[in-house]
């Protein structure tokens, strides 16, 4: 039996309703751990991270952007990053507690927004394949899968070799049921990908874009909650230099990438993603008004505050805790694993501006 229940939940966006999942533990919560997945996908990118972080005592609520999965299509076809952290935000206030936040990609790029402008609102930060500076070849290969097949697929199998030609890396083959959750059957018997067309059909405004790209720059810096950036070390549209950038403008940021993934990180290695982030929740994030116990700096022990009260503490330190191979971690370690060179290198420069990748990665991915 499974230590927690799953169940439906969906709120009020600014454009609607916002559809979610559940996964309450079975005993105290450490907290809630809100999902926010990226662009083009659905809430079920964490099919396997919600039951997971349950188990490990958190409240998990994983919700459809507006415009996608099952959630209410945008009448005003705003799909941007600030309209999609006003969605958030109001999630957050529903909520009644600050959550950590685990985004990838737009749902990284909206929780640093609410981190930098919002500091109260969220306890920590996980940014998956998600920093102010990308590629532009990364994001114009997300931005070309999501226009391609405007008329549908005629089998569902179709949709998943599509998925295939976009994620050559993946070894495991593509989950028919899982993708069954990610197009939708039209009355014509075709399937389409479940997200609002109208996002393709915007035509991206410089000056907007440029307001979005510097709002996102600026939030970065102001962020003061715990951070942590997963990167796939076979990203094309987080590169090094970008995870750099990120790292010099919040210093004290952590920093892994984990082997043999892309930009979708957890999709892709969701068992070795998941142990970096259960690391992180572990030794930083910490109920909001107790100190740490000694020693939990260095990764040892729970820490008082990483629970809600004593039961939870000893229910949670009696749990087995996965523990990361110190081979698949690069970068800047976290402090509880093994220190080792760091394989950044100094910012260089990129294929684009900041900007002009801002301009298509903001709005489509």
């Amino acid at each position: 039996m499974p230590g927690y229940t799953k169940s439906a939940a969906d709120f009020e966006g600014g454009a609607g309703r916002l559809a979610g999942d559940r996964w309450t533990p079975d005993g105290p919560s450490r907290g809630v751990v809100l999902l926010l997945h990226g662009g083009g996908q659905t809430r079920h990118s964490w099919r396997e991270a919600g039951p997971t972080l349950a188990e490990d005592g958190w409240t998990a609520i994983a919700i459809d952007f507006r415009g996608h999965g099952d959630s209410d299509r945008a009448a005003d076809g705003r799909y941007r990053v600030d309209a999609m952290a006003e969605d958030v935000l109001r999630v957050i206030e529903a909520i009644g507690e600050p959550p950590v936040i685990i985004g990838a990609s737009l749902g990284g790029l909206a929780g640093l927004v609410i981190a930098g402008e919002h500091p109260a609102a969220l306890r920590a930060l996980v940014l998956v394949d998600s920093v102010p500076r990308i590629e532009r070849t990364g994001s114009s290969r997300i931005f070309e899968f999501m226009r391609s097949a405007p008329d549908g697929f005629g089998s569902l199998e179709e949709a998943a070799e599509a998925v295939r030609t976009y994620q050559p890396h993946r070894v495991r083959p593509v989950n028919l049921d899982g993708m069954r959750k990610n197009v939708r059957l039209a009355e014509n018997g075709r399937w389409y990908w479940h997200w609002d067309p109208k996002m393709m059909a915007q035509r991206p405004d410089s000056a907007e874009m440029d307001r979005l790209a510097a709002r996102v720059r600026a939030a970065a810096p102001a962020a003061r909650i715990p951070v942590l950036l997963v990167r796939g070390k076979l990203s094309d549209v987080v590169s090094e230099e970008g995870a750099a950038d990120l790292l010099a403008t919040i210093p004290h940021a952590k920093y892994t990438d984990v082997a043999g993934t892309g930009h979708m990180v957890a999709g892709d290695d969701n068992s070795v993603f998941l142990e970096r982030v259960s690391g992180f929740l572990d030794n930083e994030v910490r109920l909001r008004g107790h100190a740490a116990s000694a020693g939990a700096s260095a990764g040892a022990g729970l820490g008082f505050g990483r629970c809600q009260n004593a039961a939870s503490c000893a229910a949670a330190a009696a749990r087995p805790r996965p523990r990361a191979s110190p081979a698949r971690w690069a970068g800047v370690s976290l402090l509880s694993m093994p220190r080792r060179r760091s394989t950044l290198r100094l910012p260089g420069p990129i294929a684009a501006s900041a900007t002009e990748a801002a301009l298509r990665f903001s709005t489509y991915s």
